[in-house]
């Protein structure tokens, strides 16, 4: 398995404003062809004391990933149980074999097509407190997903 993750955070701040940037990227290349999976994540978390009496926060969030595999419904492991070394899965000249009961699994991995999946996500959140006196605080909050 080949795993790659790479992180970039930013943050940075002052007695009224406080903020944080991250950027991540993740990809996985699996034990077989055919599997891939990558992703790409931000965050922004923004907090500003507006006064005395007002703070606001603004988060932001969302996600890219592609997930790809081998055929529509291929799982490498069950489908191999039990198929001993005697089942070829190529033959020498280059051809595919027949496998074990006329099911080959490297055929369908190999030149089964592949199904690739992508999503998208992205969200975030407002807040807005109002403190009219030290021991209360009065919140709202939108939070949108996208």
């Amino acid at each position: 398995t080949d795993h790659q993750s790479h992180r970039l955070t930013l943050t940075a701040g002052s007695d009224k404003i406080r903020s944080l940037f991250s950027l991540d990227y993740d990809r996985n290349n699996f034990l077989y062809d055919g599997r891939d999976y990558s992703r790409i994540m931000f965050r922004s978390n923004n907090d500003v004391r507006l006064n005395d009496l007002f703070s606001v926060s603004i988060d932001l969030q969302g996600i890219y990933s592609e997930d790809q595999e081998p055929g529509e419904t291929f799982s490498p492991s069950p489908s191999s149980y039990g198929v001993g070394p005697v089942y070829a899965a190529i033959w020498p000249d280059g051809r595919v074999a027949p496998g074990k009961s006329g099911e080959n699994t490297y055929a369908l991995a190999k030149y089964g097509g592949v199904s690739k999946t992508t999503a998208k996500e992205i969200g975030g959140k407002l807040s807005l407190d109002f403190t009219p006196i030290k021991a209360l605080k009065i919140t709202g909050t939108v939070a949108p997903e996208m």
